[in-house]
């Protein structure tokens, strides 16, 4: 798989090429699911702190041409953009103080962007699979959710894990309206 990260324009090749090396390292598998920090530009940046999300999948750039089957072997594909699902910090959603800096809400929000934006690979789990929040919470780039934040109709709601769910079990007869 090779990545590439335009950003002629921004910084030298050899800097471009160090870049698109590390992301050719650090994400070695188009459906790992690795969390990064991600910003846009230093030109565009407004100083806000790096916004952090999932990788959900790797993309070729817009124009690219689907690679067609054929005989002999297929050039590597080479990965411009990346569809990330987005988490939120809390102050971002609510006025509400919130002490702790590394609480997430996770979103059902979705975009494509530039690889370039990617600056570094970070940690995000679910509270519940945490043993040790405070050791979690001492270790760099470690960050924990436990809530979902909807953007469209600006609700958050609480995340479970699924072997939490226990379904109620009925007798032979379901309960009328089932």
């Amino acid at each position: 798989m090779v990545i590439t990260c335009h950003l002629a324009p921004l910084c030298s090749s050899s800097l471009a090429q160090l870049i698109s090396h590390f992301f050719h390292i650090f994400i070695s598998n188009p459906t790992n699911q690795d969390h990064v920090y991600c910003s846009p530009s230093w030109s565009i940046r407004d100083g806000t702190p790096y916004s952090v999300a999932r990788i959900m999948e790797l993309l070729p750039a817009e124009d690219a041409q689907p690679s067609h089957k054929g005989k002999g072997k297929e050039p590597a594909p080479v990965y411009t953009r990346v569809r990330l699902a987005w988490y939120y910090r809390p102050s971002d959603v609510s006025d509400r103080p919130v002490a702790d800096s590394r609480l997430l809400l996770a979103a059902i929000y979705s975009e494509i962007c530039d690889v370039a934006q990617l600056r570094a690979k970070c940690y995000v789990v679910h509270r519940d699979k945490i043993t040790d929040l405070a050791g979690w919470k001492k270790r760099p780039d470690r960050f924990y959710f436990n809530r979902l934040f909807d953007p469209y109709i600006k609700k958050e709601f609480e995340v479970i894990q699924s072997n939490d769910v226990r379904n109620r079990t009925y007798s032979s007869v379901p309960p009328e309206g089932c």
